[in-house]
This record gives structure tokens, sequence and C-alpha cells, in this order.
């Protein structure tokens, strides 16, 4: 395996902006002459970080033929800075609500731009990786929420990708948090 972060901008429209770090492990293929396009594994979530579950990607059949890359999205896992909020487990709020609000509150104190936390800019990570590890293709396995970034580099930088693999699709035109009530019945 290979670890190590790659810095990109927090806000691309801002010229010389803040700089974040994502987190990535390539896990390398177990072939002698493994193909030359890995797949690039984005999680679900939002919010869900891939490099945690790196031990589960060291025996899958994946591995035989092509490295696998595991990126903790912007915000996510490793990443930095991570948006995870440890409000929502402090019983000292009222309500849920109130512990978000402490969270991106929090957030905000410490200048974090939370617009520029979305599919499109992710997608815009994903092909800055692809260009700083020197691959010419990479192929996408998306699940859940990461099916959605996957679609967002089909549509904003689809240069060098090669196949993609949807599972458990969360389509861009979807809003799950308005229409989640209705599909829970």
């Amino acid at each position: 395996m290979r670890c190590g972060t790659l810095t990109v901008t927090e806000d691309r429209k801002q010229n010389g902006g803040r700089l974040i770090q994502l987190a990535v492990v390539v896990v390398a293929s177990i072939a002698a002459d493994p193909a030359p396009d890995p797949i690039l594994f984005l999680a679900g979530g939002p919010g869900g970080g891939a490099i945690n579950d790196v031990e589960d990607w060291l025996y899958s059949p994946l591995r035989d033929e092509r490295d696998i890359i595991l990126l903790d999205q912007r915000g996510t896992g490793y990443s930095q800075p991570n948006l995870a909020c440890p409000e929502l487990a402090d019983e000292g709020y009222d309500t849920e609500l109130d512990a978000l609000e402490a969270c991106r509150d929090r957030l905000r104190q410490q200048w974090v731009n939370l617009q520029a936390y979305n599919s499109a800019a992710t997608a815009a990570d994903v092909a800055e990786l692809r260009e700083a590890l020197g691959y010419e293709q990479i192929n996408l396995f998306g699940v859940s929420y990461g099916s959605r970034v996957a679609l967002t580099v089909l549509r904003d930088a689809p240069q060098g990708i090669r196949s993609v693999i949807l599972d458990s699709a969360y389509p861009p035109e979807v809003n799950g948090y308005n229409e989640q009530p209705l599909n829970v019945l």
C-alpha cells in the first residue's frame, strides 16, 4: 500500500485560497503485471470515508488485475478538515438541530467554507487525483452517494474515465433530504 495526501484548493473559484488535504491509499494489485487503469472507490454517505475499510480491500478479487485507490473525499475520514459533528453525540444540546447548528458554527469559526464541500468539488478532486497519480485512465466504483460523485465526474471531468460501476445509485437530480420521508414507508 501507498498512503499519502493530495493537496487541493478548498474553493477553486478563489485564486490563492485555502488548501485542504485529501487522504489517499493505493492498494497494489497482486498481479505481476497489473492493468494500467486502477479502480477508484468512491464511498457513500455523504460523509463516509473509504480508508477505514482498507483491510476489506486486501482480500478483494478486484485486486487480481488492478490497483485500488481509496479516497477519503473532502470533509470525510482522514482528510482535513474533517466535517464530522461530534456535537451530535453530546447530550448537552436540547435538539439535534441545536447540535447541528453548533457544529456548523464551530466549522465556520475554523474558517471552513462549507459551500465548497459538494459533489462538483469532489469530482474536480477526482480529476486532480488521477493526474497526480499519473494514470491515463481510471475506473470509478461508486456506492450510494459515491455513485452521485461518479456521475458528477462523468458530467464535469470525463477525461481519463475508462468505466464506471454504480452500486445503489443516487443520481444528482434526487434531493434525498426532501424525498427520504416519502421513501421510508
